[in-house]
């Protein structure tokens, strides 16, 4: 991978953090983190910390070969014998 496609996925990554901040509604733990970054540092830290976050994200789920999961799954509860 050459040092053109590495800049070229990192203004990607941080294009991307920027439409998650802006305009993204559903509740998406990275966003509300970065969010809660945007209030303390500005938003140009928090976008930069998503990208990364997203980059991550990214890796880790193309390793373990996993689709992204909006949040954990929710486990019922089992059903007490009577």
């Amino acid at each position: 991978m050459g040092p053109g496609i590495a800049v070229a996925a990192l203004g990607n990554l941080f294009e991307a953090a920027t439409v998650a901040l802006m305009r993204v509604k559903r509740d998406c733990a990275p966003v509300t983190w970065a969010k809660e970054i945007a209030k303390r540092s500005g938003a140009n830290k928090a976008r930069v910390a998503l990208a990364r976050k997203l980059a991550v994200t990214l890796f880790a789920m193309w390793r373990k070969n996993e689709p992204f999961r909006w949040s954990k799954p929710k486990t019922e509860p089992l059903a007490m014998a009577a």
